[in-house]
């Protein structure tokens, strides 16, 4: 009883602590920073209110652009004067001319390409140049008027209101809702300040970290106890029991196996702890992104497995819930009816309970698997390591938090004690009890 009321607190606080840390890693996830939308917007945003504070039309860049204008302004005029005027205008003029002149009658269609050739040439010699340094000077005097326009504070400022819509506008239109969101919806439930930038999500986020760790300390705690009081009814009942330990060592069997596949066995974090990416001569910089959390028991493993709707995954989860949940309860409900029956059990029962020691390894080697399956945190820090390999616009440092959880431990000491049962049940014990 009292070894059941400890793990009954362990499963408690450690099922408290495992819901504030996954609160936590909400409030850290990579959708609310590093893969928000809303987040390069308002960065975009704030790099482009930085360029007009810091811009200034230049005298090179006034002649540059004064080239431009100008090229663009002479092409219309000189396809409509090659065009039009030359090649258009002036035949239907001399056609129209004509009349009995004499001088046509001299020259005849030579006369017209004369003169053709004489307005162009004197357009390219004369009236081209003069029209460009009209041009020109035109240009130079609007773009020295839009750049004095362009560097006045109250136009900076206008520039940058409208900017500031246009970003308002981008975030409204990317689809995220800010007052639907688990992390306020968090922030709500724990009396922390609302709001998705990075600070407040932060804050709260430590808050529940260190209630996390109140919890957790609590479940070591109990965990300790339970364990002492769990191990000298185990060591008892298999040393100096007899008979008589059977059934509390099946007790402590029980307890074992239900925290075992109840509590979480495994962690597994992929943490962006620091990111850098230049753009545009800024840096931008985002801290405690994360990208993957999950801890799971045997239990919940074996639901998304048997859940994932794909033959492997039904058959993996099959497996799993085979050797570590269905084998060993009937290995338990088989102690239970030798000990508790006096009329003979099936052959079929004595070799599940007696010959299944190097069967109950296989409830270590699922453990073993279960790691293998979830332990692919150095797998992920090598893949994160990799953002931005070969260039020096991106710096990535990422961290993994793999680690064992109370489950672990539990199954771990079930598959131990269930081994030296075995013992209990042996033909030798039986006939030492009998004498």
């Amino acid at each position: 009883m009292v070894a059941g009321f400890f793990q009954w607190q362990v499963y408690d606080s450690s099922s408290k602590a495992l819901e504030k840390e996954s609160q936590a890693r909400e409030l850290a996830h990579a959708s609310y920073g590093l893969l928000n939308p809303v987040t390069w917007i308002e960065e975009a945003g704030t790099y482009l209110e930085e360029r007009i504070d810091g811009w200034e039309l230049t005298p090179e860049q006034s002649r540059y652009w004064g080239e431009v204008v100008r090229e663009e302004a002479m092409e219309p005029l000189d396809r409509f004067f090659r065009e039009e005027v030359v090649k258009k205008g002036l035949p239907k003029l001399l056609e129209e001319g004509k009349g009995g002149s004499l001088l046509n009658g001299l020259l005849g269609e030579r006369f017209s390409a004369s003169v053709q050739a004489a307005v162009a040439n004197s357009y390219e010699d004369v009236i081209r140049p003069a029209l460009g340094e009209l041009v020109e000077e035109m240009v130079v005097q609007v773009t020295r008027a839009v750049g004095t326009w362009l560097n006045r504070p109250e136009t900076k400022a206008w520039l940058k209101k409208g900017l500031r819509e246009q970003v308002e506008i981008l975030k409204g239109n990317s689809g995220i809702q800010e007052a639907h969101s688990p992390a306020i919806k968090i922030q709500q439930a724990y009396g922390c300040e609302e709001g998705l930038s990075g600070e407040k999500r932060q804050a709260c986020a430590q808050v529940l970290l260190s209630l996390a760790a109140e919890e957790n300390g609590r479940a070591r705690s109990y965990s300790l106890m339970g364990g002492i009081a769990l191990g000298l009814v185990v060591f008892w009942a298999l040393f100096f029991g007899g008979g008589q330990g059977v059934f509390p060592l099946l007790g402590s069997m029980v307890l074992l196996w239900l925290a075992g596949i109840s509590l979480p066995m495994l962690s597994v974090e992929a943490r962006i702890q620091e990111l850098d990416v230049l753009v545009g001569g800024k840096t931008l910089h985002f801290e405690d992104n994360i990208l993957f959390y999950q801890s799971k028991s045997v239990l919940g493993f074996v639901w998304i497995l048997l859940s994932g709707g794909q033959i492997q995954t039904i058959l993996v989860g099959l497996l799993v819930g085979l050797f570590s949940v269905l084998f060993p309860m009937a290995k338990l409900v088989g102690m239970a009816w030798l000990k508790g029956r006096d009329t003979p059990a099936p052959g079929w029962v004595k070799a599940l309970v007696v010959h299944s020691g190097k069967w109950s390894m296989a409830d270590v080697f699922v453990v073993a698997l279960f790691m293998g399956y979830l332990g692919f945190g150095r797998m992920i820090q090598t893949q994160v390591d990799g953002i931005g390999a070969g260039t020096s616009s991106v710096q990535a440092v990422a961290t993994d938090g793999t680690q064992l959880e109370f489950g672990f431990f539990y199954f771990l000491a079930f598959c131990l004690v269930s081994i030296a049962s075995s013992r209990l049940f042996s033909p030798t014990a039986k006939q030492g009890e009998t004498t």
